[in-house]
């Protein structure tokens, strides 16, 4: 059966050069970044893990807002954990990024080379 090019690229040979494949400039892969040095999770305690633990471990997937980060993650202090992994990720040359949105005060945190 032959499949237009179209639906070919898509299953066969092309795929690398389609968006979806794509990873985008600068963007850091979690294999690169330091190890967490924060407080770990302990089962016997039933300790989840400092905030800023959880927080790295969130944004080594990838971009999270302040919202996530608030409602979701439930960490108040969101600025506070963020200025905490800033000066954590520079001393390895990397930076967290933050940009707003443009929805009222929401804010998106991600990790990027530093510069």
């Amino acid at each position: 059966m032959m499949y237009p090019d179209s639906i070919r690229g898509v299953f066969g040979y092309g795929c690398q050069d389609l968006p979806l494949f794509k990873i985008p400039t600068g963007a850091v892969h979690h294999s690169e970044l330091p190890p967490n040095p924060f407080d770990p999770p302990d089962a016997a305690k039933d300790y989840p893990g400092s905030q800023t633990w959880r927080l790295y471990e969130r944004l080594k997937e990838g971009p999270v807002s302040n919202g996530e980060i608030i409602y979701q993650m439930r960490i108040a202090n969101s600025t506070g954990r963020a200025s905490e992994l800033r000066a954590f990720l520079r001393r390895h040359g990397f930076d967290l990024h933050s940009d707003e949105t443009g929805n009222a005060s929401e804010w998106t945190y991600e990790i990027v080379r530093g510069s």
